[in-house]
């Protein structure tokens, strides 16, 4: 006979609840995993404060508990394969941890800098700086970007800062001209279209406001653009 244990029931307690605070709380759509999992329970998609649905996913593991006393925060101890599997994970991960019985809720995302390395394993410790109404909304707005050392953010800060300078890099000791501005133009288009093409490779990972930024830069560089087509015109016209 089949049986649903106590563990199974804490187990879908935690899942349930952290869903609902998700999505009560932060506003973030919660969809819990189906099937077999292997680390991660479920995703968060972020939400804008206008209720646009971005496209770009948290992972999240959940671990329940009816075991923690009111005034103990909680310690977990992770093995390597699943340090290394969240790591490398295409999304974000944080690691939740749930008080089913005092409806407590803690994060903490599971970089090497949130790991205390210990012989066999790593230990991950929590304080109430990590319960959830205290660090999610900062928390969830940092993660719903990827890190500015992903390569796709680094070629986007590249792009940035080069119209920040006025279109001038290392190659340009003084003002460039308007053929030179209009030759790097095409450039970062060129850029931005060999960006699109990777960020759709994995569209979870960058989703809307990745987007949103890039649309921002089309927007400028074409009205910059159209400016000197304009500037142009109008001198080859004598006017």
């Amino acid at each position: 006979m089949m049986k649903f244990t106590e563990k199974n029931r804490t187990d879908q307690q935690g899942v349930y609840f952290f869903s609902y605070k998700i999505t009560k709380e932060f506003g973030h759509i919660c969809r819990i995993a189906s099937g077999i999992d292997v680390g991660i329970d479920a995703t968060i998609e972020i939400v804008t404060d206008i209720g646009t649905a971005t496209g770009a996913y948290i992972g999240v593991q959940i671990k329940s508990t009816i075991s923690l006393e009111v005034d103990r925060t909680p310690i977990h101890y992770i093995d390597e394969s699943h340090r290394a599997y969240w790591e490398n994970h295409k999304l974000p991960v944080i690691y939740t941890v749930i008080d089913c019985i005092n409806d407590r809720i803690w994060v903490k995302t599971v970089t090497k800098n949130d790991l205390i390395e210990l012989k066999k394993s790593w230990k991950l410790q929590f304080d109430d700086s990590d319960l959830l109404e205290r660090c999610g909304q900062t928390l969830f707005a940092k993660l719903a970007r990827p890190s500015p050392s992903d390569p796709i953010m680094i070629q986007i800060s590249k792009i940035n800062q080069l119209i920040k300078n006025g279109y001038r890099d290392n190659s340009y000791t003084t003002i460039p001209t308007d053929d030179e501005i209009w030759e790097k133009i095409s450039t970062i288009q060129r850029d931005i279209q060999v960006i699109k093409k990777a960020m759709d490779f994995e569209p979870q990972r960058y989703g809307f406001m990745i987007r949103s930024d890039l649309s921002s830069i089309e927007l400028e560089i074409n009205e910059y653009r159209n400016e000197i087509a304009y500037r142009n015109a109008t001198e080859g016209n004598g006017g």
